[in-house]
């Protein structure tokens, strides 16, 4: 190969790439502007969901069983009386800024060692915040509701 064939080749190779790390990092920071606009309201989905369903599960059991604590916005917390007179605890945090476990939750006051504990990450999929478990398990605040839920009620 000529001297000047190779300089063309390496050139164009070289911009090539330039303009692919230019498309990748205009990509990362379009998902890390979607996260920070959209997340917050993601997690008001989940918490508007967590106190709905708590809201609706007294009544069915003829008692406020389960008690939507106020917290700080990127807290939230649920109480529930168990029929032994104990208590259960869940805690959940959203912790935008950080790269997984944006959302953490976990459940104390079990009799149970067993740990009740999740963690979604914050991803963007089709220009959408989305909260995924295990990097490709997309949950919608609603399962996500009850995930937390479940295993505070239930086991």
């Amino acid at each position: 190969m000529t001297e000047a064939r190779w300089s063309s080749r390496a050139a164009e190779r070289f911009r090539e790439e330039v303009d692919g790390n230019k498309q990748v990092d205009t990509l990362l920071l379009q998902n890390a502007t979607t996260r920070q606009e959209q997340g917050p309201h993601l997690w008001n989905e989940v918490r508007e969901q967590v106190r709905t369903k708590c809201a609706r599960l007294n009544p069915e059991l003829g008692s406020a069983v389960a008690m939507f604590m106020v917290t700080p916005e990127s807290e939230l917390q649920v109480q529930v009386t168990v029929p032994d007179g104990g208590h259960r605890r869940l805690d959940a945090t959203f912790m935008p800024t950080s790269t997984y476990g944006v959302l953490s939750w976990s459940i104390s006051g079990h009799n149970t060692n067993e740990a009740h504990r999740g963690e979604y990450e914050l991803g963007v999929e089709q220009g959408k915040a989305v909260f995924r478990r295990d990097k490709s398990i997309v949950e919608s605040p609603e399962k996500i509701a009850e995930e937390m839920l479940d295993p505070l009620l239930l086991y």
